[in-house]
């Protein structure tokens, strides 16, 4: 985008004119298109931004990530970064705890789920708060995306989600009770999520029947589940052989 349209498209995020982007001065827009180069994601994210953190504003966030970009460039494994990375990054260390969570649960499904599946992952560590409101306000500011009620977390967002946990060590399903916060636990318990989904076999044949079990088996094996893993491909293999596919 050029400069005017960098600073409408600001404006215009703006609606409600509650983050300060319809009454900043054209030099504050102007900065704001030189740091992003008119990157339509990059503005966005600075939106993002200001919506996650009531006591920024442009000035702030612009100051913040120049500090951020100088410091990369002077840092010879980061300076390949570009200014969307640093200010998603920035973006996402804004957010509150809850919400951080939930973009790390979207991350670790990797694949759209309903509220219900992100509750599930998350019943152990918040007591089963409803994350029904927070998905909306993140779908608003556009951390995620929302399409027939089924959520995913906007790419630029997924590295930064999951880098900020840890693998951790393998867990058994009795662990689930009060698990880790880890990449490990958090795979299992997507994985213990779709096997409760898990379609009857009569309804295999249709389009789709086998999608929850693949995303079993792949929940499983990152969760280091390799025998629970063997076990639905055990069941896809004899369902199979009814129908001769591997005789």
């Amino acid at each position: 985008l050029d400069k005017i349209h960098s600073a409408n498209l600001l404006r215009k995020m703006d609606d409600s004119c509650k983050l300060g982007l319809n009454e900043a001065s054209e030099e504050l827009l102007e900065a704001a298109f030189l740091q992003t180069k008119g990157n339509p994601r990059a503005l966005e994210t600075i939106y993002a931004i200001l919506s996650a953190d009531i006591n920024a504003t442009l000035k702030s966030v612009l100051e913040s990530t120049k500090r951020a970009t100088d410091k990369a460039e002077a840092n010879t494994e980061r300076q390949q970064e570009t200014t969307a990375e640093i200010l998603a990054d920035e973006a996402f260390n804004r957010l509150d705890r809850d919400s951080q969570r939930i973009m790390q649960a979207l991350a670790i499904y990797e694949e759209p789920v309903t509220a219900l599946a992100i509750n599930y992952m998350l019943l152990p560590f918040d007591n089963g708060t409803d994350c029904t409101s927070t998905l909306e306000h993140l779908k608003a500011t556009q951390f995620i995306n929302e399409d027939d009620g089924l959520f995913t977390i906007n790419s630029e967002y997924s590295d930064y989600a999951i880098n900020r946990i840890d693998e951790g060590e393998p867990i058994s399903p009795e662990d689930l009770e009060n698990p880790p916060f880890t990449i490990k636990a958090l795979c299992l318990l997507s994985a213990e999520y779709w096997r409760l989904v898990r379609p009857d076999e009569i309804d295999w044949d249709q389009p789709g029947g086998l999608y929850v079990q693949i995303q079993e088996i792949s929940a499983r094996t990152r969760a280091s589940d390799f025998f629970g893993a063997a076990l639905v491909t055990d069941l896809i293999f004899e369902y199979l052989m009814q129908f001769g596919e591997y005789g």
